[in-house]
């Protein structure tokens, strides 16, 4: 912990909470460290997630560092916002948690717009593909435009970007657009401002959120500022880039994964796209799994009275809890560790935090954190060459998202019961004074760009292995699709079915299966193709109270109608031994000498065995199979016997 001459940690309030279900009426219990000697009063304050304005609750002296919340009627999750008065107000101090039980995460999330740099569309097609599945796996609805590269700054390509994304948007009926930029896609830029106080870096800085706003927010007029030292920053009036140095709202989600111009990686800009889905895909596959953990380098310590590291005390606190974090080199450390979340601030430049992160180095050791905040000066400019915080994503083997947090702060307390990052982003670009902090320089900045995947939450989980296909007739007009896969262990609350129209359709809640099952029949399936995902239902118990994480999805396609067949009857196969090993015999009694093809599949739908046609005789059949039981491997398999009316089923299990 700092010593008493640094204060930043002073300037933040670390808050716990407990959820007290020991009594018929549920309690939250916030804790708070009181251990500032200059501390006179903590003011405690609620919300709800959407509502614009806090309700006083209580405020207590430092010789109490606790309150319990009982009247919790109409919700079961909720905001804090703890405040902390000093002597003689020499300075305050702010903590935030979203605090709850058993939140149930949504099965939809919306639209996700992904825009693509169609240079690298092609040679990227499989991890594209995946990311896009992976998404949909997340509760979201995928449209993916491949979209011009634009190198350098061109106001064309700018709006040209923005009216794809306005057509994308007047199509998402009502749904939460989340919009994700690969590659190298026209950067916008906006203001006359320096964030970072220096003089030659006033005017206009990379403003993705221009994508994420309404264009009448937007003019292109009075600025007329060309003393920036780089160029990109200069903002004359007509030349695309914007007047405004703030935002006024948004409703859209933005993140942006872009690795043009990092001559510092040996790796090309190509490589480190594939480099970033596949740890992306990792991290929500359950593969990639870091401590939880946090890391802050406070190289600024009381250099203002912002206290910039207050944002990493104030935010990575209820994610992973105060006692979870290190205080210790940035690049160091994630040497030797893991971290869910990391930190640094000091002077900076464009591919540096003095003392701490450069980009030369991201290029060839190892930084082990998954979620990142950096601040310094000229960072902001992330376009720039070498700049660290793309250069932060481009690492190896983990990070996954950076952002400039400290003018203003940013917000990231919401992800404690399972928001996605990108949510996090949007209200802190929105926030005006309903998130007080020391550090409000900035607010509502069109500079508050989120490097990398929006999407992305804390926590993911192994998901379903070998979901697959186990039949797909129609019987009396009704078709009837059943699914198999393999046991997960007993935690689970439930396993919960999905079905879709096609590839792209939105998935739709059809059933919650037991944790103790491992199939389901959909006896009510639509015709046509089909997608079916299955995911698991999960009590996490974060930092500030208990939800029902969904991991992510698995999927199943039918396949095509030709294979759906229209039978009056389905009747059991007799088959013996069973279990068998080298041979296994059918029974079939037939009325009429007929034709008949008898086929084996494996659980996932490969077919092991096919007979060709079979002619059968009036009366009893036995018909014996020895090469395929002897040389098929141990497991679960299906029999099927098919004739021009009848579909007779059965299972066998193979041991050797």
């Amino acid at each position: 912990m700092y010593s008493a001459s640094d204060r930043t940690y002073d300037r933040s309030v670390i808050i716990n909470a407990r959820i007290d279900s020991s009594a018929s009426k549920r309690k939250i219990i916030l804790t708070w460290d009181n251990s500032d000697v200059n501390a006179t009063k903590f003011y405690i304050n609620r919300k709800l997630k959407d509502e614009q304005g806090w309700r006083y609750l209580d405020s207590v002296d430092t010789s109490v560092s606790s309150f319990t919340d009982s009247e919790l009627s109409g919700s079961n999750k909720w905001e804090y916002q703890v405040i902390k008065a000093t002597k003689d107000n020499a300075y305050y101090g702010y903590g935030y948690i979203y605090a709850g039980f058993d939140e149930i995460m949504p099965d939809y999330r919306g639209t996700v717009l992904m825009l693509v740099d169609q240079t690298i569309s092609e040679s990227l097609k499989n991890e594209l593909s995946r990311y896009a599945e992976d998404l949909r796996g997340d509760g979201y609805r995928v449209v993916r435009q491949n979209v011009p590269r634009s190198e350098k700054f061109s106001a064309a390509d700018v709006r040209r970007i923005k009216n794809i994304i306005n057509y994308e948007k007047e199509k998402c009926n009502g749904d939460q657009l989340t919009i994700v930029i690969i590659g190298r896609v026209a950067v916008p830029y906006a203001g006359n401002t320096a964030w970072d106080g220096h003089d030659n870096h006033v005017g206009a800085w990379p403003a993705d959120l221009f994508y994420a706003t309404h264009d009448t927010d937007w003019t292109d007029e009075n600025v007329n500022n060309i003393t920036a030292e780089r160029s990109e920053n200069r903002n004359m009036p007509h030349d695309g880039k914007f007047d405004q140095s703030t935002i006024t709202n948004t409703n859209v989600i933005i993140g942006r994964i872009d690795f043009y111009n990092l001559p510092s990686f040996s790796e090309s800009e190509t490589e480190l796209y594939r480099n970033y889905l596949e740890k992306n895909h990792n991290f929500r596959s359950g593969i990639l799994i870091p401590r939880i953990k946090g890391l802050i380098d406070d190289g600024f310590k009381m250099y203002s009275d912002e206290a910039f590291a207050a944002s990493a005390w104030m935010n990575i606190s209820p994610l992973v809890g105060k006692e979870n974090i290190d205080t210790a080199g940035y690049m160091p450390s994630q040497a030797i560790d893991s971290y869910l979340w990391s930190y640094s601030c000091n002077s900076g430049a464009y591919n540096s935090v003095a003392q701490s992160v450069y980009t030369d180095q991201l290029a060839i050791k190892n930084v082990n954190s998954i979620f990142t905040m950096l601040l310094g000066s000229y960072l902001g400019d992330w376009d720039s060459q070498d700049n660290v915080m793309r250069a932060t994503l481009a690492s190896k083997p983990s990070i996954l998202t950076c952002c400039w947090s400290g003018r203003p702060f940013w917000f990231f307390h919401h992800m404690a019961l399972g928001e996605p990052i990108g949510y996090s982003a949007m209200i802190s670009a929105n926030n005006y004074l309903l998130y007080q902090s020391t550090g409000m320089e900035g607010i509502r900045g069109a500079h508050m760009n989120l490097m990398g995947d929006p999407t992305l939450r804390l926590k993911y989980d192994t998901k379903v292995q070998n979901f697959s296909l186990s039949e797909d007739i129609i019987v009396s007009n009704v078709r009837r699709v059943s699914l198999n896969w393999n046991d997960l262990p007993n935690d689970l609350l439930s396993y919960r079915i999905y079905r879709s129209a096609g590839d792209t359709g939105k998935f739709e809640v059809i059933a919650a299966v037991s944790p103790d099952k491992h199939e389901f029949t959909d006896n009510s399936a639509p015709t046509g193709d089909l997608t079916y995902m299955i995911r698991t239902v999960k009590k996490e118990t974060a930092v500030t109270g208990t939800y029902f994480n969904l991991n992510h999805g698995s999927f199943v396609k039918t396949t095509s109608t030709a294979d759906v067949v229209n039978y009056s009857e389905i009747n059991q196969l007799e088959i013996g031994p069973n279990p068998c090993s080298d041979y296994l015999n059918i029974y079939l009694s037939v009325n009429t000498p007929q034709s008949a093809v008898m086929s084996i599949t494996d659980l996932q739908g490969n077919q092991i065995y096919n007979s060709g046609i079979i002619q059968l005789t009036s009366g009893m059949n036995i018909i014996r199979l020895d090469e395929p039981v002897s040389k098929i491997s141990d497991g679960l398999y299906l029999v099927r016997m098919r004739t021009s009316a009848k579909l007779y089923l059965g299972k066998i299990s193979v041991i050797h």
